[in-house]
């Protein structure tokens, strides 16, 4: 008789277990009691406060679950969780943000104060680290968000696809948070953001991303044109795909259209007698796209008076970028100092702390070698006969 007692005694302790342990809707929550954000932008405002945008998605259920439409909601506080908090107050609702996809900072926080957005994304429990960061161009983060996306359903959502298209046209750093926080954290690197505006048209926008902004740490110290981008994107081994154009080749001044189908950049760091010389190899594997003359560059020859155009213009925006990073910025936004502690260890570890003095004098040994596959479906430059 005690041991069915004991059994049925074990066997309530495993059901009433089970009622605690095993409770899969504990924190359950209607769709439309949440407001889905899609993601936010920062601003300074009145001095030391925070404005944050955010860009919400209003879910609806029933027939009606394809028909949403993005707002957006603003709020201010001393704190970016302040202002955050206030911005419940604004929409009625729980912020749910599993789903967001970008953070806009303006130009003033990423100039003095990116490690407090940063330091709120990384604590809170529900904003994902895998968010694109990205600094504003506008007069203020906020204004990117104000609008309606002409393709998707939020300008986010836009941007997100913005992003990940960069795979076969790059033109801009691409950096999730996680990623900026580690090289901020970095020793070997400093890292970049893109930079981006809007065009409207209306009430719909439309995103353009222009420029490359670098930083030393969590501050920025400069930004980088379009044409710079792309060099510093060679040197990063972060081409894949895109247009390299050959400008003024020949006494026609021949603008030649190349299509990247890969590259493969490497550095490594020589030392001699004491001085550290970065050894960069690109070799981008290319077909001719376009022509602007009836110059051949097709042939033979022509290819090789083309690969030798195209080499010198390279190497010598190569050289020039990194003389003026090094002169202006004094930032390693290359990652030298990665190359350097991954090939040269003990070497790293004696120059470690002086590095931000060492790298603005690293001497650099460029080569570019480009290989020319094809030239498209044409065998000659098109001709007009007189």
């Amino acid at each position: 008789r005690s041991m069915k007692i004991m059994k049925r005694v074990l066997l309530l302790m495993i059901l009433i277990l089970n009622c605690i342990l095993v409770s899969a809707c504990w924190n359950y929550r209607e769709v439309e009691q949440m407001a889905i954000v899609m993601g936010m932008a920062v601003d300074k405002v009145n001095g030391d406060q925070f404005r944050v945008t955010a860009e919400v998605i209003n879910p609806r259920g029933g027939q009606e679950q394809n028909k949403q439409e993005s707002v957006t909601i603003e709020a201010t506080g001393d704190t970016v969780f302040h202002a955050v908090r206030h911005l419940i107050a604004s929409v009625g609702r729980r912020l749910y943000w599993s789903h967001s996809k970008v953070v806009i900072v303006s130009h003033e926080i990423a100039a003095t104060d990116i490690l407090s957005v940063l330091d709120w994304v990384s604590r809170d429990q529900e904003t994902r680290e895998d968010m694109w960061l990205v600094v504003s161009e506008e007069a203020t983060a906020g204004e990117i968000l104000k609008g309606q996306s002409k393709l998707e359903s939020s300008i986010c959502l836009q941007l997100d696809s913005v992003f990940r298209a960069q795979k076969t046209l790059p033109r801009f750093p691409k950096k999730k948070i996680y990623e900026f926080v580690n090289e901020m954290s970095s020793v070997t690197i400093n890292p970049s953001l893109p930079s981006l505006k809007v065009s409207k048209q209306g009430n719909e926008v439309d995103i353009i991303v222009l420029d490359t902004v670098l930083f030393k740490q969590d501050k920025m110290v400069g930004i980088l044109g379009q044409d710079e981008t792309k060099t510093l994107l060679f040197i990063e081994n972060l081409i894949e795909g895109g247009l390299y154009i050959v400008k003024d080749l020949g006494d026609e001044k021949t603008i030649v259209t190349l299509e990247i189908f890969g590259n493969r950049t490497t550095v490594k760091p020589i030392v001699v007698n004491d001085n550290i010389i970065m050894k960069i190899d690109i070799k981008p594997e290319v077909s001719i796209a376009e022509i602007s003359t009836t110059m051949d560059v097709i042939s033979k020859e022509g290819q090789a008076r083309l690969k030798e155009a195209a080499k010198r213009q390279l190497e010598n925006d190569v050289k020039k970028l990194i003389e003026k990073v090094q002169k202006e910025y004094k930032s390693d936004v290359f990652g030298f100092g990665k190359h350097v502690k991954d090939k040269e260890p003990k070497l790293w570890r004696k120059i470690e702390d002086k590095w931000e003095d060492i790298f603005v004098k690293v001497e650099t040994e460029i080569n570019v070698d480009f290989y020319i596959k094809g030239s498209a479906t044409l065998k000659k430059p098109l001709k007009v006969d007189d």
